[in-house]
């Protein structure tokens, strides 16, 4: 899975909900099923699931874009994620949430992350290999 450096050229759906849900109900997974991993990811990054659903992701801000982005990948469950300045516009609690995040897939699920940014910060403490 793929977010790109400029989030809102990838998302498309009129409704938080229908972003996060699409590629997961496109790969065959149960409505319910599909909304209770949207549900538990949007949690995951720092969002009020219910009270966002139904909003449109474009009139959210550049960081909420990106949470959404990223949550709309993570919903299809990829073995390898290419994150481009994934926390670029995040305020340093959102970047620290979205940072957790990839540090649990990594070391609990086993996920491949390859993460392009210009945050040596970021380099240093969570990159296992630099090339």
């Amino acid at each position: 899975g793929m977010v790109f450096q400029f989030p809102e050229s990838q998302l498309f759906e009129e409704t938080v909900e229908k972003e996060v849900l699409f590629g997961p109900r496109n790969y065959g997974l149960d409505i319910e099923e599909a909304r209770d991993k949207a549900m538990t990811l949007l949690g995951e990054l720092g969002f009020d699931a219910e009270k966002e659903m139904q909003q449109s992701p474009f009139l959210l801000s550049g960081g909420q874009i990106r949470k959404i982005a990223l949550a709309a990948i993570l919903a299809m469950d990829p073995d390898i994620l290419i994150l481009d300045e994934p926390t670029a516009g995040l305020d340093p609690r959102s970047k620290a949430q979205v940072m957790a995040l990839f540090k649990k897939l990594q070391l609990e699920e086993g996920k491949t992350i390859i993460l392009v940014t210009h945050d040596m910060n970021d380099v240093a403490e969570f990159a296992d290999e630099i090339k």
